[in-house]
């Protein structure tokens, strides 16, 4: 059975490498939003609807609901309130990192620049958190 990844990110192309990759990796079924809004408006909409990732890469630089703010509702959920979430992001900023785990993130990583990097720390991050990881 596939392992659910949920990744949100705004940049189309960053999601066609970061697909790619995992599709590489294992069996993994990959749900993408676009925004914290779109996240935000797919749980509303239907209670009913129960995304159940086991892991959450989350970028900071979003359209309106910032990657803050959306760590932040996806911390007050009471559905994803256990589920690992790791900022997925180009920032390399201090207070970026302290403000993540300030929010709940479990794990800050900085995206790699060409995609052998990234598949060796998605490969490891997936390893870890889903392999390793007893929670």
């Amino acid at each position: 059975m596939p392992r659910n990844v949920l990744y949100i990110e705004d940049n189309p192309d960053a999601v066609v490498f970061f697909k790619r990759i995992i599709n590489k990796l294992g069996d993994y079924a990959l749900h993408t939003f676009e925004s914290g809004d779109s996240l935000v408006q797919t749980t509303a909409e239907s209670e009913q609807h129960q995304l159940k990732p086991e892991i959450i890469l989350l970028d900071i630089n979003l359209p309106g609901m910032n990657g803050f703010e959306t760590l932040q509702y996806i911390r007050s959920r009471s559905e994803f309130k256990t589920i690992p979430v790791i900022m997925f992001t180009s920032s390399e900023d201090e207070q970026d990192i302290k403000k993540s785990y300030e929010y709940g993130a479990n794990a800050y990583l900085v995206k790699p620049d060409n995609l052998k990097n990234m598949h060796l720390v998605l490969q490891d991050t997936f390893n870890f958190w889903l392999k390793h990881n007893v929670a």
